[in-house]
């Protein structure tokens, strides 16, 4: 999927997912660029779509909501919490958790202040 992205006011790309985690590492591409791709509803500051490196995009379903990463359902964003670097829902947030107690899903990434609108 290809990415595009805003530096000094002129839209930039497509550029593939590669590419994209290259500028990102890099910081051609910070926290407050702005950056968009197909299935996005609008242009988001990559802050609030940024993963830990080899972690899945978030995948936004047709309606806008979020799929969940346990069980595919989508779901609104005020029903899903962001967990080791993938989206949950309620219902899959116990199995969840056990992954990640277990090691099974990575922890990497800061949850606190990280989301997809």
């Amino acid at each position: 999927m290809n990415w595009y992205y805003s530096l000094e006011n002129q839209q930039k790309g497509p550029i593939d997912q590669s590419e994209f985690e290259r500028l990102g590492r890099e910081g051609v591409i910070t926290n407050t660029t702005l950056v968009w791709r197909e299935g996005m509803a609008s242009w988001q500051a990559y802050s609030e779509i940024a993963v830990p490196p080899n972690a899945p995009l978030p995948i936004r379903a047709n309606s806008g909501g979020i799929i969940c990463s346990q069980c595919g359902q989508a779901f609104a964003m005020d029903q899903v919490i962001k967990l080791g670097g993938a989206y949950v829902c309620a219902g899959c947030k116990p199995i969840a958790v056990q992954k990640l107690q277990e090691g099974v899903v990575s922890s990497q990434a800061d949850t606190s202040n990280m989301r997809l609108q």
